[in-house]
């Protein structure tokens, strides 16, 4: 079709998931999303008919996207990079936070930025962990006592009393 011969505005099968519907406007893909239901099928994919003039939305009681909700695995993520718990929080959040961010690609859930928060909170947590033992394996320095009465003078210093 040529530019000027754009589909009519309607329900069709979503160009990047071919299990659900997406609103075409007449101009572009809305954020309007529906399952694409099998033919013969007792449920409609369509919803009511709308009156004249009237935009496509969310319908009461009906979440836009196929699943509608926050990834569990990003808000776990975020929760434990921010709480830490002497590193295995941190380690956790990684967890989490990668599968989450799979999760959230594959079935197309919200809650990305908070899976991206975790992990980074995860890999901060984790640097403090590696720090923390670093500096825990040191020698600690020793103080020396010196026995004498000049401790500490050098000699030919004038001393100060």
């Amino acid at each position: 079709m040529s530019e000027s011969q754009s589909p009519a505005p309607g329900w069709y099968v979503d160009p990047g998931v071919t299990d659900r519907l997406r609103y075409w406007d007449g101009e572009r893909w809305t954020g309007d999303y529906l399952p694409n239901v099998p033919p013969g099928s007792r449920q409609s994919p369509y919803p009511p008919a709308a009156a004249p003039g009237h935009q496509p939305g969310p319908q009461p009681g009906h979440q836009p996207g196929p699943h509608g909700g926050t990834n569990g695995m990003a808000i776990a993520s975020m929760v434990l990079g921010i709480l830490w718990i002497f590193g295995l929080g941190s380690i956790l959040a990684l967890i989490f936070g990668y599968v989450g961010l799979s999760q959230i690609k594959r079935k197309h859930e919200t809650g990305r930025g908070m899976a991206i928060a975790g992990v980074v909170l995860g890999w901060v947590g984790v640097g403090f962990l590696v720090l923390f033992i670093v500096l825990a394996s040191l020698p600690t320095p020793t103080i020396q006592t010196c026995p004498g009465r000049n401790c500490g003078f050098v000699q030919g210093a004038p001393a100060f009393r």
